[in-house]
């Protein structure tokens, strides 16, 4: 598939793409400003955005593919830096991988397009048919898949958690 990083203050688009039986996964995003929109994936080895940053701010996640982190990820908001996560956004965590809230977390869902928070294992998120199954199998999820959200530094007080949809977390 694509891998895609770096440190730019450009944003590079991403986007209308078809990503079609790659042996890992469709995306691998390792950093920078990346906008995504209008992808698909299938027969790929993950059909998603895999999302490895260490630190992970100053970002604007936007509706695509899911977004997912890997097992034992740890995934920070830097302190006085923020993470936007649009309406639409599913973000799908494996094993213990962890989202630290250090900076800001901005996720503003809507009733009609909210915002997941799930287990890898979580083929329909609680809002289908945008969820998707990202490992080509059904499975089925429980509490204590992944990690969780944890906002763990007087930075993270200006953070806004609002229609969102969150689980089967609990894994730390």
């Amino acid at each position: 598939g694509l891998s895609i990083g770096g440190s730019s203050n450009q944003t590079t688009a991403v986007s209308d793409n078809s990503f079609l039986d790659n042996d890992q996964s469709a995306i691998q995003f390792s950093g920078g400003r990346v906008s995504f929109s209008g992808n698909s994936a299938s027969g790929n080895g993950l059909d998603g955005i895999l999302t490895v940053p260490s630190l992970l701010g100053g970002v604007t996640l936007e509706p695509d593919l899911p977004y997912v982190f890997d097992t034992n990820t740890t995934t920070t908001v830097s302190s006085g830096t923020s993470l936007v996560i649009s309406p639409g956004v599913i973000l799908k965590f494996k094993g213990a991988a962890v989202l630290y809230i250090d900076g800001a977390l901005d996720a503003q869902g809507t009733v009609a397009l909210p915002i997941a928070f799930s287990s890898f294992h979580d083929d329909d998120c609680a809002i289908m048919p945008v969820c998707g199954n990202t490992n080509k199998a059904t499975t089925s999820p429980a509490a204590g898949d992944w990690g969780g959200l944890i906002f763990r530094s007087t930075g993270s007080a200006g953070s806004t958690l609002a229609h969102a949809i969150v689980r089967y977390g609990g894994n730390k």
